[in-house]
């Protein structure tokens, strides 16, 4: 069952949307006799550990057993937050909890794809799905899965899940959710109306927003070798012009595929791909995502012609390749030529 908070329910508040309380019964049905089992996407940055955190403090507020497993690892940024906020999500690996015992919970993630392993370690499990992508293959795949696309970040989602249930984080989690929330939006350059609602609650709950705004502020210097990730990404891209003003950017980097793609964009790409290994990143400017262009639904495109599965916003997608190529020019133009197509049949449309 897919529960989705449409639009003009969003900006009035998910905090009072049905769809929580229909997840909440859910989740309370599934902990009479089940441990939660949380996860998240690979690479899990700070939208995913807060949500992971938040997840599993709603567990045991409720009366129930939670372990969070990422089994490809946490991100740098998040890892370091954890650790300087003395959060410690409880470990899987370190407790007895088979599949035929647990629920899986998944959160900020939005294919099959991004959560194979653990869809395969816990095969037969009932699946709750937590998320602001599009509606992707998971949501389909799940017992219940709540969606809501408009949602700037996951961790809000969560917030306001846990305020539904009228139980509050702890403080360290709190200040958590809050710095994954600003990182999220970019410092609330993408904020919505219900994003306000869900920091005014974590800072009720003893979030600390000074301590929050001061680690972002220090991350803003940007590392060495992501410069040079964009310089050698501007370096080797592939460019093509459709619907005569829609530029679209392909390149290959080693690291910071992602960071590569929304450069490529500041520089003037209104369809942006950043493609490393088998993986891909997908950024669109304002005015391909006013000419109705969905980065999820290039990825998802890119997924069915190349090969692989991918999803994610209006805004902002992602692809991971079934196996690596071995010539990498040539995928670059394959991609270039696949996006242009679609852009330009877009554009066709549009104009009738």
């Amino acid at each position: 069952m897919v529960l989705q908070v449409e639009p003009q329910d969003h900006e009035e508040g998910i905090s009072s949307s049905s769809s929580l309380d229909a997840f909440l019964r859910s989740l309370k049905s599934l902990l009479t006799r089940r441990i939660a089992t949380v996860s998240s996407h690979p690479n899990a940055d700070l939208d995913s550990v807060a949500s992971e955190a938040i997840a599993c403090e709603l567990v045991n507020n409720l009366g129930g057993l939670c372990c969070v497993t990422n089994p490809e690892g946490v991100g740098k940024e998040a890892r370091e937050a954890l650790e300087l906020l003395d959060v410690t999500l409880p470990q899987c690996a370190e407790i007895q909890n088979p599949a035929d015992k647990a629920f899986l919970m998944l959160v900020d993630t939005s294919t099959e794809v991004q959560a194979a392993k653990v869809l395969r370690d816990y095969a037969g499990a009932p699946l709750l799905l937590v998320d602001h992508h599009e509606v992707g293959s998971l949501a389909r795949l799940s017992t219940v899965s709540l969606v809501i696309s408009e949602s700037p970040s996951c961790t809000e989602i969560m917030a306001a899940l846990m305020a539904r249930a009228g139980v509050r984080p702890s403080r360290s989690v709190a200040t958590l959710a809050v710095l994954a929330i600003l990182v999220e939006t970019s410092a609330l350059s993408r904020a919505s109306a219900t994003t306000f609602d869900a920091l005014a609650y974590l800072l009720r709950s003893g979030g600390d927003y000074q301590w929050a705004l001061g680690r972002v502020q220090k991350t803003l210097e940007e590392p060495v070798d992501l410069r040079m990730a964009k310089v050698k990404g501007a370096s080797r891209l592939l460019a093509s012009k459709v619907c005569n003003d829609i530029i679209v950017a392909v390149t290959d980097v080693g690291s910071y595929e992602a960071d590569v793609a929304k450069a490529l964009v500041v520089l003037g790409a209104d369809v942006a791909v950043a493609i490393k290994d088998d993986r891909m990143s997908v950024r669109l400017s304002r005015r391909a995502s006013a000419r109705g262009v969905s980065a999820g639904a290039l990825a998802e495109l890119l997924g069915d012609e190349l090969g692989g599965q991918g999803g994610g916003h209006r805004g902002a997608a992602g692809l991971k390749l079934s196996a690596e190529t071995n010539n990498t020019e040539k995928l670059k133009q394959r991609v270039l030529s696949i996006i242009a197509n679609h852009v330009a049949r877009s554009c066709s449309r549009r104009e009738r």
